[in-house]
């Protein structure tokens, strides 16, 4: 049975994602899929709050906080560490689709949304 309502408002999930950080693109992607996945059902399993724990794998990739002590990133292998791999966070809701940027509370993602059957 698929889900109705929010992101996709009962259509099928057929979306073009392009992003110029991968951790930001993966946190969109994220977002999507864990909102489409959400049933009543599911819900109860793995309630909303769950959502960061979820994607912890983001959060790590966003800030060198989270990493593991033995752990330093150094592409480069010039002394200089870095101390993030890209952005990560979450919409405001899925009828919206709202990031930081969108909403102008910070410099995070910004989701440029176009439907095509408008």
């Amino acid at each position: 049975m698929r889900k109705t309502g929010a992101p996709f408002n009962n259509d099928y999930p057929n979306s073009i994602l392009i992003g110029q950080d991968p951790v930001a693109l993966e946190s969109v992607c994220f977002d999507i899929l864990f909102e489409e996945c959400l049933t009543d059902k599911s819900k109860e399993t793995y309630p909303i709050t769950l959502k960061n724990e979820i994607a912890d794998y983001l959060l790590q990739c966003a800030s060198a906080e989270y990493w593991p002590d033995s752990i330093n990133y150094d592409p480069e292998a010039d002394g200089t560490v870095l101390e993030s791999l890209g952005v990560f966070e979450h919409w405001n809701n899925a009828a919206e689709k709202k990031y930081s940027r969108n909403l102008g509370t910070g410099e995070g993602i910004e989701l440029i949304y176009t439907d095509m059957a408008e």
